[in-house]
Parts: structure tokens; sequence; C-alpha cells
């Protein structure tokens, strides 16, 4: 049953986030859904063949250990996937890489002007 629930959620959650860029809806819910289906199946059946539990006690912690694995990873991997969807490594990416320098800005601004004023002498001068 949990993995069923994980990809209807991990379905949602991509739907939801194609929605907000207005992308299609449809197919990131599809590939949500199975992305979802598939991970938390591995990681459950992984779970399940790697414990002999000795009571059902143990069996639920189990169970509910690897669930949280299995939603770790889908939200680890989910975030990189639909990482076109909400664009915060852009944010990321802009706070390592430092922005050009006000003088850099200053000194390429004055040369499409310099460029352009040379321009007109030219054509002036040709005419």
């Amino acid at each position: 049953m949990a993995p069923w629930l994980l990809a209807l959620l991990t379905a949602a959650w991509f739907g939801w986030m194609a929605h907000r860029q207005g992308r299609n809806i449809a197919l990131w819910g599809v590939g949500g859904f199975a992305f979802g289906l598939v991970i938390s199946t591995l990681v459950l059946g992984l779970g399940q063949a790697r414990t002999i539990p000795f009571s059902d006690h143990e069996r639920k912690v189990d169970q509910i250990e690897w669930t949280v694995a299995a939603v770790v990873l889908i939200a680890a991997v989910g975030w990189l996937l639909t990482a076109s969807l909400h664009r915060h490594h852009v944010a990321v990416w802009r706070k390592f890489k430092p922005a050009a320098d006000s003088t850099d800005l200053t000194s390429a601004e004055s040369r499409p002007a310099a460029a352009a004023a040379s321009k007109q002498t030219v054509g002036r001068t040709q005419s």
C-alpha cells in the first residue's frame, strides 16, 4: 500500500510544480507517479529483504524506517528532477558565482555608446 500512496503523492507534487510553471501537468504527473512507484518499491522491497523481524512490533518499526528512507530518497532525487520547474538552483548558483563588478558594467555600457558615436562619424564622412 505504501508504494502506491508515495507514487500518488509524488505525482501530485510533480503535477503541482508543472502547473506553477505552466508546463504539461499530465506529463509531469505521470512521470512523478512512475518515479515514486519505482523508487518506493525498490527501497521498501530491499528493506524487507534485508531484515527478518522476530515480532510484529519489529516488523512495523522496520516498515516505518524504510518508508521514511523511501520518502527521503524520493524528495532528494525528485528535487533534482524538478529543478527546471522551481529554479532554486539558479539562486544557489548566483550566491556562489559573484555578479559582475559595477566597474565592468560601467565600462561595458560606455563601449556601445562610443562605438555608436564612431559609426555615426564614419557614416557622415562617407556620404
